[in-house]
C-alpha cells in the first residue's frame, strides 16, 4: 500500500494540482505545474445516447522520472528536472524493452519501433470541465502483462472514453518490464524491484503526510480509484 501511496502522490505533483486552462493555438489545453508547461491536445469521444461529442483534454508522454538509461539502470526513478520551455505531451510515448514473442493480439507488436528505456511516462486524459472548482475523482491504471510485457501505447489503454463518458480523470503509467525492472544482485547498483516505484515519493518530491495537503485542484484523492488488468 506504501507503494501505491507514493504512486499517486506523484501523480498529483506532475500533474494534478495544477490549474486548467486551454489557449494557445488550435486551443491546446495547457497546464503549468511545479515542474514547468505541458502542453496536450484537444480529443474527442462519441456520445452515442446523446448523439454528440465530448471534449477530453489529453496529455500523452508526461515525465515522472529521469529516463533509466546508464547508471540509473536497474535504481530506483530519480526526480525529473524541470523544464523552462513548455513541454508537448502530443505523442504517445515508448514502450518500455519488454520481450516480443508473446502469443496474445493485446501484447507488443514485435514490429513496433516505439520501444525504448526511456519510458517512464504518464498518459492523463482529463473532462473539458474539471476545474478547481469543479473536482473530478482520479481514475489510476496499471497496465497487466504480467511484469514482462505490456505498454500505454497501445489502443486498448485509451483513456478519452473513460475520462468524457465517466467525468473522471484517467491517468495510466509505463513501468519497466522483466529484468531492466525486477533484477536484483542484491546490492544497491540494482536494489530489485525498481519498477515498483518504491519510497520514490521520499526521494522526488517532500509532501506532507496531510491527506488535505494532497488533494488537487482538478481532481480529488479522496475519490481516488486504482485500478491494473492483471
Amino acid at each position: 500500500m506504501e507503494t501505491l501511496a507514493n504512486v499517486l502522490r506523484l501523480v498529483s505533483f506532475l500533474f494534478l494540482i495544477c490549474t486548467l486552462r486551454v489557449n494557445g493555438r488550435d486551443d491546446d489545453p495547457r497546464v503549468t505545474t511545479s515542474l514547468g508547461e505541458l502542453v496536450g491536445s484537444l480529443v474527442q469521444v462519441n456520445d452515442t445516447e446523446s448523439n454528440s461529442l465530448i471534449d477530453v483534454k489529453q496529455f500523452l508522454a508526461v515525465p515522472f522520472a529521469k529516463p533509466p538509461l546508464g547508471n540509473l539502470r536497474f535504481r530506483k526513478p530519480e526526480a525529473v528536472e524541470a523544464w523552462t520551455e513548455p513541454f508537448q505531451c502530443k505523442d504517445m510515448p515508448n514502450a518500455c524493452v519488454q520481450y516480443m514473442a508473446y502469443p496474445f493480439p493485446w501484447a507488443m507488436s514485435p514490429h513496433d519501433p516505439h520501444i525504448s528505456e526511456d519510458c517512464l511516462y504518464l498518459n492523463i486524459w482529463v473532462p473539458s470541465d474539471a476545474s478547481p472548482q469543479n473536482k473530478k475523482q482520479v481514475f489510476f491504471f496499471i497496465h497487466g502483462g504480467g511484469f514482462f510485457t505490456g505498454s500505454i501505447r497501445q489502443p486498448i489503454y485509451d483513456g478519452r472514453a473513460l475520462a468524457g463518458l465517466g467525468d473522471v480523470i484517467v491517468v495510466t503509467t509505463n513501468y519497466r518490464l522483466g529484468t531492466l525492472g525486477f533484477w536484483s544482485n542484491n546490492g544497491i547498483d540494482a536494489p530489485g524491484n525498481v519498477a515498483r516505484l518504491q519510497s520514490t515519493t521520499n526521494d522526488m518530491v517532500q509532501i506532507t503526510p496531510s491527506r488535505k495537503s494532497t488533494r488537487i485542484r482538478s481532481g480529488d484523492l479522496d475519490g481516488q480509484l486504482l485500478e491494473n488488468d492483471g
